[in-house]
């Protein structure tokens, strides 16, 4: 009697304990070291470089917080990514990178192209201790480069490839009218 409890115990453990473990290793880590748990898969490490050579990791730390909602919705989504790149990472030819999912392009004649964002402007705007951002000069910077301001995405000009060689927080010139 006693090895069956023993046998339901281990699986137990091995059934629902270390799984969670598991998951929250990877929560904590990808929130509070993902300068390192992120480039431990070598296909990150380009988006990573291009993350921090961008500005965008001075104010942006948590990869985490960017990329997924926050709650346990965010985790799971976050952990399901996980799993999905760990497998895809097997699967592939293992001199190509992994790439994100294809951003499609929406142009509108009276602004530049932009590009669909794996970000939120939502997620962006709900940043409240972020160094570097005025709020008040946020309208008055960003109104002299984009017209219609409200529906233009965060990351159509703020994402890790920096568009047209821009980099965050560099001194903005007003254009000549």
């Amino acid at each position: 009697m006693q090895s069956k409890s023993k046998k339901k115990l281990i699986l137990i453990l091995i059934v629902i304990v270390l799984p969670a473990i598991a998951l929250a290793a990877h929560e904590l880590s990808v929130s509070y070291i993902q300068d390192k748990t992120c480039v431990v898969c070598h296909e990150m490490k380009a988006p990573i470089e291009k993350w921090k050579g961008s500005g965008t990791a001075k104010n942006h730390r948590n990869c985490a917080k960017c990329h997924f909602d926050p709650g346990v919705k965010g985790w799971m989504d976050m952990n399901k990514s996980a799993v999905r790149f760990l497998v895809e990472h097997f699967k592939r030819d293992p001199d190509a990178p992994i790439l994100p999912k294809e951003e499609p392009l929406f142009l509108e004649l009276d602004k530049e192209p932009g590009y669909w964002s794996h970000v939120p402007n939502s997620r962006c705007s709900s940043c409240k201790n972020v160094e570097n951002h005025k709020p008040e000069d946020q309208v008055e910077i960003h109104k002299k480069l984009i017209k219609n301001i409200a529906s233009q995405p965060c990351k159509d000009c703020h994402n890790h490839e920096m568009r047209n060689g821009q980099k965050f927080f560099e001194p903005v010139t007003a254009q000549a009218d």
